[in-house]
């Protein structure tokens, strides 16, 4: 049976430094202790239980404060809720269905307007294609607070949203931003692999004309893993879960 709950601990932290490990794929590798050392701090907590939950002997890893001494929860998904919820909804929709049909009122409409009626959505859509997009370019460079090295890859977005790219090898970045979305609470993130995510304000940065964003190293905490599997819930019963699907 897969393990859904679990606490995870390090016992005794490790003061090797992160960063002059060997970059691999999972993580970085450790020449004292010739290991490799998961990152696990850009996981959620369900993707840290299914790794661990996978794993075999002797694990290190590297985790947010955050992460260690409460409970971690897998996904699930709840198959018998969710065939109750189904019918109760479908049940639902099919009493309202019948209500509209009993006010309903028969109409038609000739093939003439309806020709008509799509010729004139064609135009107009196309109009709206057409129309220019007003953009905002964002322009800046991503370093380090101590080395003041560029930090090429690091991942700009504008939040809450899809828009977003990479730096470049310099560690520079152009954002591009539709105008409509400019306004004094848009926030922009940064985030990099080993360090803090960082959230400026549009509104600050665009007031540069190239901005420089300064990332700060994570106190992340490294070292051998302790696992605790935890026990799930005990099941609720028939009246539990009926109960459960009205509130």
């Amino acid at each position: 049976m897969p393990v859904r709950h679990l606490t995870v601990s390090v016992p005794q932290p490790c003061q090797e430094d992160w960063h002059s490990m060997s970059p691999q794929f999972q993580g970085r590798f450790c020449q004292n202790c010739q290991k490799t050392v998961v990152d696990f701090t850009q996981m959620t907590d369900a993707e840290v239980v299914s790794w661990l939950s996978h794993q075999e002997g002797r694990t290190c890893g590297r985790f947010r404060p955050n992460q260690l001494g409460k409970e971690l929860t897998a996904a699930t998904y709840n198959r018998k809720r969710w065939t109750l919820r189904t019918i109760a909804l479908g049940l639902s929709a099919w009493l309202s269905t019948k209500n509209v049909e009993a006010k309903q009122v028969p109409t038609s409409i000739s093939s003439a307007g309806q020709q008509a009626a799509s010729e004139n959505l064609g135009r107009e859509t196309k109009k709206l294609s057409e129309k220019p997009v007003s953009q905002v370019i964002l322009k800046g460079k991503v370093v380090d607070a101590r080395s003041k090295e560029t930090l090429p890859g690091t991942t700009i977005m504008l939040k809450g949203t899809s828009i977003g790219v990479p730096a470049d090898r310099n560690g520079n970045f152009e954002l591009s931003i539709p105008a409509h979305l400019v306004n004094k609470k848009q926030k922009v993130t940064f985030a990099f692999i080993g360090y803090e995510m960082k959230e400026v304000k549009l509104s600050k940065l665009l007031k540069q004309e190239k901005s420089e964003i300064v990332m700060t190293l994570d106190t992340s905490v490294l070292g051998g893993i302790a696992i605790q599997v935890n026990k799930p819930l005990p099941e609720p019963g028939f009246f539990q879960k009926v109960k459960q699907l009205f509130s």
